[in-house]
């Protein structure tokens, strides 16, 4: 459950669908929007071709493309407000790394955004701040701004009038720009609440698995491993017909392993086969690598396994997982013989003689030249049919 609230918060993080691709001018560094780029695009301010599109991190355009010129932006203090609310970065790493900010444009080098700052000082691992970088680019009003302002109203002694004008407020910034401020950031930086009392509401959200806190935090965090079962899962809930498939087969599985359970009860499984020196059927127990078995009557290692066709012809496989035809008839196909098939009146055991040939001594004399490689009928006594061990 908490992977699937972690996976919907990112889908909510991952932000309204870009219109603009943000770019720089070499020459004098301006930044600004484009709907398309393409080479040898002109800058506005300087007529320089060397404009470059630019890497957006977490999505956040007004963010990349805000003027460090004068120093430390607003987009620069919402990155670092909530990496602080966080606990990502302590309320002295957050002031460090605005005075480095500012110290470096003093110095006459271009002023780095707070979060590249925090990274290179080492407060803030990238992962994080790119987390932090899509919340800020979340649409917004959203339902937990809403939530926000319903709980605040519910307490006693708060300004609603100030609350809405707030709220409006958002509204408003929300036609102009892309990254717009949580109002619970804007009601606290308006002093309408205090930050204590801001951050009180905000983990009473966060207990309840809502709000923006709890946002902030799940997009920050590592994706969720998404498993083979969890992509299943997915095609299941989108496909009924394929919950259907699953659950027939789950059905099949269970069943055939209860048949199973039934049938043998754990005890050691018996198949008959055919001996290949003695002549006579006897049951054998099954073992899926060892073939021919050895003979219980006659002690030779050549009992092979035995099965019958759908036209009621007895015959052998040297392996039971061969692919040798039924010798009478040329039929490919043969289920395991039985008890009921040993007592009812049938055709005679017919076996290849390669399923049995390298096993045999040599103490029979051979056949003659033009049998070699025929089918060969065994005798087989009914009175030792169904023989057990």
């Amino acid at each position: 459950m908490a992977d699937e609230e972690q996976k919907a918060d990112q889908e909510q993080a991952e932000g309204p669908e870009q219109h603009v691709i943000a770019v720089r001018c070499a020459s004098c560094e301006a930044g600004f929007r484009v709907e398309a780029w393409h080479e040898g695009l002109k800058c506005p301010k300087c007529r320089a071709g060397d404009v470059v599109p630019l890497p957006v991190p977490g999505g956040a355009v007004d963010y990349v493309l805000a003027d460090r010129s004068q120093g430390t932006t607003a987009h620069d203090v919402t990155f670092g407000l909530w990496t602080k609310w966080c606990d990502f970065i302590t309320a002295n790493q957050y002031n460090t790394a605005v005075q480095r900010q500012n110290r470096e444009l003093h110095e006459g080098r271009r002023g780095r955004p707070l979060h590249q700052v925090m990274i290179s000082l080492g407060f803030l691992a990238e992962d994080k701040a790119v987390g932090i970088l899509r919340f800020m680019a979340v649409s917004r009003p959203d339902r937990h701004d809403e939530d926000f302002v319903a709980r605040l109203l519910a307490r006693p002694g708060v300004d609603a009038d100030a609350v809405q004008n707030i709220a409006a407020q958002q509204r408003r910034i929300a036609e102009e720009s892309n990254e717009v401020p949580p109002v619970c950031q804007l009601l606290e930086q308006a002093h309408v609440i205090t930050e204590t009392e801001m951050l009180s509401l905000l983990r009473e959200e966060q207990r309840d698995k809502i709000g923006t806190l709890h946002v902030a935090l799940n997009v920050s965090l590592p994706p969720p491993k998404v498993t083979a079962a969890d992509r299943l899962l997915k095609r299941a809930k989108e496909s009924p017909d394929l919950i259907r498939q699953v659950a027939l087969i789950a059905a099949l599985v269970a069943l055939t392993a209860w048949v199973w359970v039934w049938r043998f009860g754990g005890a050691d499984v018996h198949v008959y086969a055919q001996c290949g020196w003695c002549g006579d059927t006897v049951l054998v127990e099954w073992d899926s690598m060892d073939w021919p078995r050895w003979c219980p009557l006659c002690s030779h290692k050549t009992a092979a396994y035995a099965l019958i066709c759908p036209n009621g012809h007895r015959f052998t496989r040297a392996n039971p997982f061969s692919l040798e035809e039924c010798p009478e008839c040329g039929s490919g196909r043969g289920r395991p013989l039985t008890e009921a098939d040993l007592n009812r009146p049938s055709r005679e055991m017919v076996t290849p003689r390669s399923a049995v040939e390298d096993e045999m001594p040599r103490r029979r004399a051979l056949p003659s030249d033009s049998s070699i490689g025929e089918p060969q009928r065994l005798r087989t006594d009914p009175r030792r049919r169904g023989r057990p061990l």
